[in-house]
């Protein structure tokens, strides 16, 4: 992939030093409270010591990194090493939960509300991730009954197959290094262990969610490579956009897929002379199939609930459109993370690393899209009502976790990896030579052509004709005498 750096990335690189900023003067205010810092100036104080804290880690890392000595490992060593850390991090999130298991079952409306009883009645649920998991729940417990352990390891099941799928999505677009770091906090970030011990959609979502993100690198980059260029690619694409049609209709922060790939495709890509691209198309066939698969699903549910698909459309745009500031989230993203400080702390060094790294590079950028996802996961998280359903603060947090790992990457990557790294995009972003399909050889192809040959040639041969000094006429020239046969030669 092609990752210039453009005006749009300047733009992006303001917004995540805005975002940054605020985040860290949130976090680490109550951290300087608690010090002895009263009044206003716990703000400021809060935010210059995070970027110092983080220009000293980009400063010694840089140092180090520039005095080290350069080791070549074999190519077949990175890929061991990250598969036994990505191994790794799974078995010790998981040990990390049986560990912390609970030993008693706490109160929770969707339990109540998924139970299988003689009496139960419909799931009335306007918020459609909270709908679908609760049914998800009754068709686990007409299985298993209503064991709540079933549903705990329901819970668990859907938050590592999230972060198994968020890691894939992260290593297709951006490299290894930033989806270990995202897998990493997943798995170890206390309050995700905390969540998974309660019955609450935002994992059952998450699913879907990381789902659509994973589809969508992976058509990104077969797309950077050269492909999508044929009919099914298209219809691929469109399928794709009714999948996220459809995780709007169930949460609006679905909608957020839509814009990385607008964004990817409509700027990392652009057309260069002599070089077809049809990332317009794509866009262009993504936002279609997204609109369709969204008003399908009004449709459909209008359809079967009776209601009119004015009425569901109502209804969505009551809970998801914006209506004023919501500092819901704000308050869910600052609990969820002054509860850990070491957390706390390491995401905040982490971002603040990734406003200095910007300036790396003077052509090349490989942030601008995490910063945009950020920002737009910002506005999304703060402008809209629905949040008691879903903890929006923790796809916020998300994103976040991989903006800051980007930032970490891009520090670490070394001058002879760029180069290599130069060479191999080099080499992708030439246009594949297509061929045309299903026409018969011709005549000129079936035959064997041959080179020139380099060496001179020999003289050529010419034959050379006996002459003789008398001319004999042709009438002269009877060589058939007889001969008498008593002729004695020997006299």
């Amino acid at each position: 992939m092609t990752w210039k750096k453009t005006w749009f990335s300047y733009f992006c690189w303001a917004c995540y030093l805005l975002v940054t900023g605020i985040l860290a003067m949130s976090l680490l205010k109550n951290e300087m409270q608690q010090l002895g810092m009263q009044g206003m100036l716990a703000g400021p104080v809060a935010v210059l010591l995070s970027f110092l804290a983080g220009g000293i880690v980009f400063t010694v890392v840089l140092v180090i990194l520039k005095h080290k000595k350069k080791t070549i490992l074999p190519k077949n060593v990175w890929p061991a090493i990250e598969g036994l850390l990505f191994a790794g991090l799974l078995a010790t999130g998981l040990l990390l939960r049986l560990y912390q298991f609970p030993q008693q079952m706490p109160e929770n409306i969707y339990f109540d509300l998924a139970k299988v009883t003689a009496d139960m009645e419909p799931v009335n649920i306007a918020h459609g991730a909270g709908r679908l998991y609760v049914l998800l729940l009754q068709t686990l417990f007409r299985l298993v009954g209503n064991q709540w352990m079933a549903g705990v390891a329901l819970q668990m099941v859907l938050q590592f197959a999230s972060a198994i799928l968020i890691y894939c999505g992260v290593r297709k677009i951006s490299s290894a290094l930033p989806a270990l770091w995202t897998l990493g906090f997943m798995m170890l970030m206390p309050s995700s262990i905390e969540a998974g011990f309660g019955y609450h959609p935002i994992f059952f979502y998450l699913f879907l969610y990381s789902l659509g993100f994973c589809l969508l690198a992976g058509a990104l980059k077969s797309y950077a490579r050269g492909g999508m260029r044929k009919w099914p690619a298209y219809i691929g694409i469109i399928l794709l956009g009714f999948y996220i049609g459809f995780l709007t209709y169930l949460d609006v922060m679905g909608a957020t897929l839509l814009i990385l790939c607008v964004g990817l495709f409509g700027l990392i890509f652009p057309k260069q002379e002599g070089e077809v691209k049809n990332g317009d198309v794509l866009t262009v066939g993504l936002v279609a199939g997204t609109l369709a698969g969204l008003f399908g699903c009004f449709g459909l549910e209008g359809f079967i609930g009776g209601n009119g698909v004015l009425s569901v459309i109502n209804t969505w745009e009551w809970y998801f459109m914006p209506r004023a500031w919501d500092m819901g989230v704000y308050v869910a993203l600052k609990e969820m993370l002054q509860s850990h400080v070491a957390a706390e702390i390491i995401l905040s060094i982490g971002l603040v690393v990734g406003v200095f790294v910007f300036w790396l590079r003077r052509d090349k950028e490989y942030q601008w899209i995490w910063s945009l996802m950020i920002l737009v996961a910002v506005v999304f998280s703060y402008s809209c009502k629905a949040q008691v359903y879903l903890e929006r603060g923790f796809l916020l947090y998300l994103w976040l976790i991989v903006g800051a790992g980007c930032g970490i990457r891009e520090l670490f990557q070394s001058k002879a990896e760029e180069a290599a790294e130069g060479a191999y995009e080099a080499q992708e972003d030439t246009p594949p030579v297509e061929e045309p399909e299903d026409q018969p050889l011709t005549e000129e192809k079936r035959t064997v052509k041959l080179i020139e040959n380099p060496l001179p040639l020999p003289k050529r041969h010419v034959k050379k004709k006996m002459g003789y000094r008398i001319e004999v006429p042709e009438e002269q020239m009877c060589y058939d005498i007889e001969v008498d046969p008593e002729d004695d030669f020997e006299r």
